[in-house]
């Protein structure tokens, strides 16, 4: 049974509906790592072109995290803004993953994203990264002046690239914003502090905040109906949740907006109500066929090399190869010829089948086309995928031979494997090569949740998938399993 608003109060108002996308992360095409994932940017095209086009007074705009933050990656970062833009978007904000990459891809993506990007709380070094970034964005829908602003964070403590306005600068801004329009729409690509979030509720009332926390809402699905008026001195944000990561989740915000003159656009008033839901598809979706050429165009372009097979011998020339080419890693059988029991109970482990697993799971397109695997799944289903792929110098055998293999939970071996055989040199591994000094014995969940995420594994419970992949719980053994110092 659907929420439905209260009747409004006041005769002069205007329903708009905002739909809104968020953190799509580069993915192109459906992972199927979970039941219930059956698409990704062809189908989402697909749903929010049709749903834009059957409402009034519609805008579907991105919270921004359409990139994977990787430098060079603007082909893909381009692909998939191009893809938006034909769903209609009409405005999108720059995120952190986007303020990641490079200055000169920066500049190069704000140029040629076919709509505007907000950055309204960003202070870029140089002016190359401004093209088509804007600080507000007005809009029409209905009888309502509607404005847009943004809000990010910079994921990493330090850059040299832009500067982040301060909290009072960012909170006086809004406060004028909010005088000049029926209704500010702040797009959050990051979670608002709470003390500015508390500000902004009781000094700006006319603001609606899209892509808050989701905090312990339903994975895939969620609705809620806000009635700020009945809430005007709660100090909280009328604010909107956030959408899963990737995939083909996207949101919809049903805004009833009280309308003012020009005259009174000085006293903004708060808006009547916000009906919010999030639908995952169900069924088959349809893709949109422009959009699929153009991502299995640029799969062929951008197809994965494997490296040829290095054996490490453990000259000096071949480990400074390893630390370079291969970021420290060395597979599994550099492993076992110390570690034979650890290596027989990851055998027995879901681990050692993911490269397999991975293969299995390729499924034909509907249109019969030949089963294809999305370059992105290689980053958690073979042994330190995501490091081969942002260095973008292919991949190399072991990787594949080892699937999630050793290092994948303990992180990599070459300063362990040269030092235990007392070469004079590896100590360089860790001044020249950063190389890790010491390995992990006990991963913790956080290492578990750079790939098991709350998309592809949304039932995951660290204690539960521990007992399938431990040493110890394998092997029934009380001593030893997961020790690697001795």
């Amino acid at each position: 049974m659907r929420l439905l608003p209260p009747p409004p109060s006041k005769t002069n108002f205007s329903v708009i509906s905002i739909i809104y996308t968020n953190d799509l992360q580069g993915q192109l095409l459906s992972c199927r790592c979970s039941s219930g994932d059956i698409g990704a940017l062809p189908e989402l095209v697909t749903e929010l072109r049709s749903e834009l086009a059957k409402r009034e007074n519609a805008i579907y705009v991105d919270l921004g995290g359409l990139s994977r933050g990787l430098s060079g990656d603007a082909e893909r970062t381009a692909l998939v803004a191009q893809a938006l833009a034909s769903a209609g978007c009409a405005l999108g904000v720059l995120g952190s993953l986007e303020l990641e990459i490079r200055s000169d891809e920066l500049a190069q993506f704000s140029r040629e994203c076919p709509y505007p990007l907000l950055a309204t709380n960003v202070i870029f070094a140089d002016s190359e990264p401004q093209v088509n970034v804007r600080e507000t964005v007005e809009f029409s829908l209905g009888e309502a002046s509607v404005t847009f602003a943004s809000y990010v964070e910079r994921k990493t403590s330090v850059s040299d690239k832009f500067a982040l306005l301060s909290s009072e600068d960012y909170l006086a801004r809004l406060e004028t914003l909010a005088k000049e329009s029926n209704l500010l729409v702040l797009l959050a690509a990051s979670p608002l502090p709470t003390p500015p979030a508390n500000q902004l509720a009781q000094k700006v009332p006319n603001l609606i905040v899209l892509g808050g926390d989701r905090g312990a809402m339903t994975p895939r699905m969620h609705e809620c109906l806000i009635t700020p008026a009945q809430n005007s001195e709660s100090g909280t944000l009328t604010a909107a949740p956030r959408n899963m990561p990737r995939g083909t989740t996207w949101s919809i915000a049903e805004i009833g907006v009280a309308i003012t003159s020009g005259a009174q656009l000085g006293q903004p008033e708060r808006p009547l109500w916000m009906h919010v839901y999030q639908l995952p598809p169900s069924g088959w979706i349809k893709p949109d066929q422009q959009v699929l050429e153009a991502v299995r165009s640029y799969q062929e372009r951008s197809a994965l090399e494997l490296g040829r097979p290095i054996r490490l011998d453990f000259s000096q020339d071949t480990v400074k190869e390893y630390a370079q080419r291969f970021r420290g890693y060395v597979g599994n059988n550099q492993c076992i010829t110390c570690h034979t029991s650890e290596y027989g109970s990851w055998r027995s482990s879901p681990h050692s089948n993911s490269y397999l697993t991975l293969l299995q799971s390729r499924k034909p397109a509907q249109d019969n086309a030949a089963p294809t695997i999305d370059q992105d799944c290689f980053g958690c289903h073979i042994l330190a995928g995501k490091t081969f792929l942002e260095a973008s110098e292919g991949i190399p055998i072991f990787s594949i031979e080892s699937s999630v293999g050793c290092e994948s939970c303990h992180g990599p071996g070459l300063f362990h494997v040269t030092s235990k055989r007392g070469l004079e040199f590896h100590e360089q591994l860790v001044s020249v090569y950063g190389i890790c000094l010491e390995m992990e014995i006990n991963p913790d969940e956080e290492t578990c949740r750079e790939c098991h995420d709350t998309r592809s594994s949304p039932k995951f419970s660290y204690e539960d998938y521990l007992l399938k992949v431990s040493h110890r719980a394998i092997s029934g053994s009380k001593e030893g399993g997961d020790v690697i110092a001795n």
